[in-house]
């Protein structure tokens, strides 16, 4: 299975909790070889401090996370777009593994960038790391939604059967809201995810050919980390 390539482990230190957003990505970049000197550089970390009180900022990068960093640095929100998809590129074209690693879709957009390493920064496990990659938005209740579900399944597996009347009502208890929210926030992310206009709608429709139904999805997540995880 293609997609199971995504798959790979996060180093310990990006998710110590002992130090600052600020200074997790430092080692991050570090890793990835990034140029500090870049202005891009700082604008990322701008991003990630806000992203760290304000997630839901990554639903519309455009519209909201770049100008709230632009009003942080006295710049453009323009700019700021500019300068980080410039670090980006350069980076990527330097042809450092680990960073190529992370975005195995090509040359990510601002967005994609900004999101993922909102995710690595923020105990990315696995379920997490394959949701990114088939395009789930992180800042999308969906996203932890789906999170959730695979986690339950994984406790109690018998729930792929009962998905409407018994998995729902866990996720929905462990987010306090109703199994309703949940069918919708899932079937949201679902349909952001499988925009043709997104870098990964390939991975996406290796996994899932045609657009899956809630169940569908969540179920065929289980089986593809249920069949990683046993080998």
């Amino acid at each position: 299975m293609a997609f199971l390539r995504f798959l790979s482990d996060t180093p310990d230190s990006y998710r110590d909790t002992n130090y600052s957003i600020r200074q997790r990505l430092t080692l991050l970049m570090e890793e990835w070889h990034m140029d500090p000197s870049l202005l891009g550089v700082e604008y990322t970390k701008q991003a990630l401090e806000i992203c760290d009180v304000s997630p839901l900022l990554l639903e519309d990068v455009v519209k909201g996370l770049l100008p709230a960093i632009a009003e942080k640095v006295n710049s453009t929100p323009s700019r700021v777009e500019r300068n980080i998809r410039h670090m980006i590129t350069s980076t990527y074209y330097l042809g450092n593994k680990d960073f190529r690693q992370s975005f195995p879709n090509g040359t990510p957009t601002v967005s994609e960038f900004l999101s993922r390493i909102y995710i690595i920064l923020n105990n990315e496990d696995d379920i997490a790391k394959l949701l990114f990659d088939l395009g789930l938005n992180p800042a999308l209740l969906g996203f932890k939604y789906v999170r959730t579900a695979v986690e339950v399944l994984n406790e109690q597996p018998n729930l792929k059967y009962n998905i409407c009347q018994g998995l729902y009502a866990k996720v929905a208890l462990a987010h306090s809201t109703t199994a309703s929210r949940v069918e919708r926030g899932i079937r949201h992310s679902i349909e952001v995810a499988s925009h043709p206009m997104l870098n990964t709608y390939d991975c996406f429709c290796d996994m899932f050919p045609k657009k899956p139904s809630n169940s569908e999805f969540i179920s065929k997540l289980y089986e593809v980390l249920h069949f990683y995880d046993k080998n």
